[in-house]
């Protein structure tokens, strides 16, 4: 991508603590214009993106334990910005590892939660359009 490209970085679990740290990057934030942060099941809520600009949209199942592992709470310091977009909601899927599983997540986008899909679809609808370039990535431990 050249420099000064917009992008949009968009992760699960750890993908999206790994997007919000790429986006809490200055070197990245100076090269790149990073508009949006997607996550889904992600503990972001204490990360910060380097440009105060940067849309950040967090999608929560409540039944999910993952994205709480952040400390987020009553007595949390990790109150989320004003400018934030978080969606959360209770599902069917009451046990952890489905609540966390993609699966699940695009399941309710799908269904009841279509709404919230709608609303996302059109924080991002800049990006509609011919997709150039797509490069998933999966992460683990060695």
């Amino acid at each position: 991508m050249p420099a000064g490209s917009e992008l949009m970085l968009v992760g699960h679990s750890l993908g999206g603590l790994t997007a919000m740290n790429l986006a809490s990057d200055p070197d990245l934030a100076g090269e790149f214009r990073v508009t949006h942060v997607v996550t889904l099941g992600s503990p972001i809520d204490n990360k910060r993106p380097a440009d105060h600009t940067t849309q950040v949209i967090s999608l929560v199942n409540k039944h999910d334990v993952i994205p709480m592992l952040d400390g987020r709470g009553p007595a949390s310091p990790n109150d989320i910005p004003d400018s934030w977009v978080e969606l959360a909601w209770l599902d069917e899927s009451y046990d952890y590892p489905l609540s966390h599983a993609p699966q699940a997540y695009s399941d309710s986008l799908r269904g009841e939660l279509a709404h919230y899909r709608d609303r996302v679809n059109d924080l991002i609808r800049r990006y509609d359009g011919e997709i150039t370039h797509n490069q998933p990535y999966m992460l683990r431990d060695r």
